[in-house]
């Protein structure tokens, strides 16, 4: 995997336009929400990011870009610098908006996430058990074939973090979103695809994904760029004691 990481300093302090409230390994967030965007279902105990069914019907199935995916283009290559941030919901008008999540294992009982209005990112924070992840759905379904992948600034304590990003195409439809086409009683399986970020620093540093990096996806192994409806990081735990997470992020775009 090719990360490119550069040393930056702490966001400069400014003024929010809303207060926010805040899938990978292990899961949670602080307010309690209908099933979260591109999950793992409560009841499962697949790989976490993973549905499956025990027998799954036969047939062909219909790509997101055909059924609930109408691509859109972003209005820029930011995605969220967390100073747009109201509630839940983020985003200003002319720009890309969404709303947030966050999930986690049974074990996870202590899990959050909060804008930081002072520092401009985003906070998360908890103990993870099994796992836990903090995302943020699109509105719309948004077609980045001009972009080579994803980039953002991640920095503080988490021993271990996947990156996912939800396609149309392999999202489980029964997470509620419309935009979602995966339907589990076909394919017998739905994941989305991810990309492991090997260390967390205790320095910002700014993360780069390729689009082309990312794997494990089901039906679609890997990113359909014109069918993205959403992102998300995952924290994950291997221990009975439990792994902090103490984590920020930022500046998260295209690019």
């Amino acid at each position: 995997m090719s990360i490119l990481v550069s040393l930056r300093g702490p966001s400069q302090p400014g003024l929010f336009a809303g207060i926010a409230a805040a899938c990978l390994l292990v899961m949670g967030c602080g307010a309690s929400e209908p099933p979260p965007l591109g999950t793992l279902d409560p009841s499962s105990t697949t790989h976490p990011g993973v549905v499956t069914t025990e027998s799954a019907s036969t047939g062909t199935g219909t790509t997101g870009a055909m059924m609930g995916c109408v691509p859109e283009a972003p209005p820029s290559a930011n995605i969220s610098d967390f100073s747009d941030w109201a509630g839940t919901n983020w985003g200003a008008d002319g720009a890309l908006t969404g709303t947030a999540f966050s999930y986690s294992g049974e074990n996870t009982t202590a899990f959050d996430y909060q804008v930081d209005f002072a520092q401009q990112n985003m906070h998360v924070t908890g103990t993870v058990m099994d796992y836990a992840g903090f995302g943020m759905a699109f509105d719309i379904c948004v077609d980045a074939t001009a972009y080579t992948g994803i980039r953002f600034d991640l920095w503080g304590t988490s021993n271990s973090t996947v990156f996912q990003i939800q396609t149309s195409e392999d999202q489980n439809l029964d997470y509620g979103d419309p935009k979602a086409t995966c339907d589990v009683t076909v394919s017998g399986e739905c994941a989305i695809p991810a990309a492991r970020i090997q260390t967390v620093s205790a320095e910002q540093e700014t993360v780069q994904l390729p689009f082309a990096e990312f794997s494990g996806g089901v039906p679609v192994p890997t990113v359909s760029t014109n069918q993205l409806i959403g992102l998300q990081f995952q924290f994950e735990c291997g221990t009975g004691e439990g792994c902090p997470v103490d984590v920020r992020i930022d500046n998260v775009t295209f690019y």
